[in-house]
């Protein structure tokens, strides 16, 4: 007969794992949306770099955003009162963003948390996962309630990290209904960690993500999650 400290160390014991059993299915998978169960994505190590702004190439664009609380006297942004939103609209492309999460106690989805939202729905979650455990669909990297990443790439807390994210746009007809769902690529810190990943819907928090149609073209929206997450060097090149 097993021991217990042998079923734990199997993950059949996991009450202290972050997350839930009790929230829907997600389809194709047998996986519950935020499963505490769900395995954590293995750890790899970031790819080396000196740290300073990637150069972004020829004909990029540098959004504007609208959100002055979050305006720094350096040029970067932090998290301030409320969302942020680009002034411009944007749809599929090249989308290069470096963040970084604030050195704190904090833990699971309190340590760091803010969120990449290509055309203000589809979140690419930003957190701090350096040591710091929560549910795998909502981990750094992760497409929120969806997809975990493949691999935990973080670096630790206040070291700037970069999302090197390739998006094609849903599509939807002339009815509203869905002709081709939205794709998404992210390299983390040098490293692919999702690869022409499906997007099922709008991110959402323990339900399951349904798709609602609009223009191939809105605003990214950054998250105010209630962390002082920094931003800086954000661009865009269309495809």
């Amino acid at each position: 007969m097993l021991t217990l400290l042998a079923i734990a160390t199997l993950g059949l014991v996991q009450e202290d794992r972050p997350g839930f059993t009790d929230t829907p299915i997600i389809p194709g998978t047998n996986w519950h949306v935020h499963d505490k169960n769900r395995p954590y994505p293995p750890i790899k190590a970031p790819v080396k770099w000196d740290g300073k702004p990637v150069k972004a190439p020829k004909g990029a664009i540098f959004p504007t955003w609208t959100n002055k609380t979050w305006a720094q006297p350096d040029g970067t942004m932090r998290v301030g009162r409320g969302p942020n939103f680009t002034k411009e609209a944007l749809g599929s492309g090249r989308y290069h963003v470096e963040w970084r999460t604030p050195i704190d106690n904090n833990k699971d989805q309190g340590s760091g948390n803010s969120g990449f939202y290509l055309q203000s729905r589809y979140e690419v979650q930003i957190l701090n996962c350096y040591g710091n455990k929560t549910y795998a669909d909502g981990g750094a990297g992760a497409i929120y309630g969806q997809t975990p990443p493949k691999y935990n790439v973080c670096r630790p807390q206040g070291e700037w990290q970069t999302y090197d994210i390739t998006f094609d746009s849903p599509v939807f007809g002339k009815d509203g209904k869905l002709v081709k769902p939205g794709y998404v690529t992210v390299i983390h810190n040098g490293v692919k960690i999702q690869d022409h990943t499906k997007i099922m819907g709008t991110s959402e928090y323990r339900v399951i993500a349904v798709y609602t149609a609009h223009a191939p073209k809105a605003p990214v929206k950054l998250q105010d999650h209630g962390s002082p997450v920094e931003y800086r060097n954000i661009w865009y090149v269309k495809r």
